[in-house]
């Protein structure tokens, strides 16, 4: 609708992509904070796991509507048990809810375009890199294009290298360097 911020869908092929990659805790309830038409819950609980949605819009099918670029959401969210978060945010708030999440739970996981980490601003780069030199940054590339061609990634983040050992299935990002 004009006036509205565009919704990009996950596909269910870039979610399976996450899945081979990253093994959640054992019932922990997943949380998508910005559930946009809900594809997270659809995907995941046809694997087992359960999810929890939210999404300010409260045209999008979800179980609360709460702002998440607030740190009472946040707050309120760990307070109820959740500790991993599942999204594909609205670009152009990414960074901001990306801190949020990543300061209070677990383990984050965000589908992003392949920009957001390739051609990201310096502030950006170096918050990557300290992630990557903690051990606490998985990143997954070559995901399937999208639905309207998107190039996206998953960017996982962990709240410890132990966090990332234990879940990651593949090898974690150790190094990561940007090149003006």
């Amino acid at each position: 609708s004009p006036g509205e911020p565009e919704c990009v869908v996950t596909t269910r092929e870039e979610y399976e992509v996450l899945l081979a990659h990253v093994q959640f805790p054992a019932q922990c309830a997943i949380l998508d904070p910005m559930s946009g038409t809900g594809t997270t819950r659809h995907v995941l609980e046809a694997f087992g796991h359960s999810v929890h949605l939210n999404d300010v819009n409260g045209k999008h099918p979800s179980c609360t509507h709460y702002d998440a670029l607030q740190p009472s959401y946040w707050r309120r969210c760990y307070s109820q048990g959740h500790r991993v978060v599942v999204t594909s945010p609205l670009f152009a708030v990414a960074d901001l809810l990306l801190w949020f999440a990543s300061s209070t739970m677990d383990l984050v996981c965000a589908h992003l375009p392949i920009t957001f980490v390739f051609s990201a601003p310096v502030a950006r780069q170096q918050w990557l890199q300290a992630l990557g030199h903690q051990r606490r940054l998985l990143l997954i590339v070559g995901l399937p294009p999208g639905k309207y061609g998107y190039r996206c990634l998953w960017l996982c983040i962990f709240a410890t290298a132990d966090l990332l050992a234990q879940h990651a299935v593949t090898q974690a990002l150790h190094s990561l360097r940007f090149h003006a």
